[in-house]
């Protein structure tokens, strides 16, 4: 591997030259995508460095400008950095006012932390059957599962994929659910040319 060194004042401040691993290819050998991954990948160290520097990663301008960028990628009013996607659906639970004795209808096939949120709040989880073509929740299934008990729909956006939104809205509002959808794996998603922010509470 050859490594090519970069001075910047984040570098320096460092106390070293920042090293770049471009393989076996210089620079001017590489092709054009090539150099464009190099200098992205750059950009983002010097970023992070920066940050670090200025200790700046909690609660500070640079998470700020996260939030509101991923809030615009995303379709969304709002975006709020948190600890894990757990910490997100455990705050969305609350928020929603999901507690003890509630009932949350989400999908048998998913990541644990949405089971898990729904537990940590004292809610019990009750799982539907998936779609087995995308593996998001079914919602020919969803009206089956709803109880006196159930406060809210759970889906989860499974491996890029947005589960089917407009039937289970239709579910959700004919019985006043609340919906908070587990968006973790689909960041960026769409649905019906929707971005993936515009959908649920």
């Amino acid at each position: 591997m050859i490594h090519y060194f970069v001075d910047s004042p984040i570098a320096k401040y460092a106390g070293a030259r920042t090293s770049i691993e471009l393989g076996r290819s210089p620079p001017a050998l590489c092709s054009r995508s090539v150099k464009k991954k190099i200098l992205l990948n750059l950009k983002i160290l010097l970023s992070f460095l920066d940050i670090v520097r200025r200790k700046d990663f909690m609660l500070g301008g640079a998470v700020q400008e996260i939030e509101a960028n991923l809030a615009d990628f995303c379709g969304a009013k709002y975006a709020f950095g948190v600890a894990s996607g757990t910490d997100a659906l455990i705050l969305s639970l609350k928020a929603c006012d999901i507690g003890p004795g509630d009932e949350v209808i989400t999908p048998a096939v998913g990541f644990f932390s949405s089971a898990a949120a729904i537990s940590w709040v004292n809610a019990r989880p009750v799982f539907v059957d998936v779609d087995p073509n995308t593996f998001n929740i079914d919602v020919s299934k969803i009206e089956a599962a709803i109880t006196p008990r159930a406060k809210a729909l759970l889906p989860i956006h499974l491996n890029g994929k947005m589960a089917d939104m407009d039937p289970a809205l239709e579910i959700a509002r004919k019985h006043g659910l609340r919906v908070i959808a587990d968006a973790a794996q689909a960041i960026g998603s769409r649905y019906k040319d929707k971005p993936i922010g515009q959908f649920g509470d």
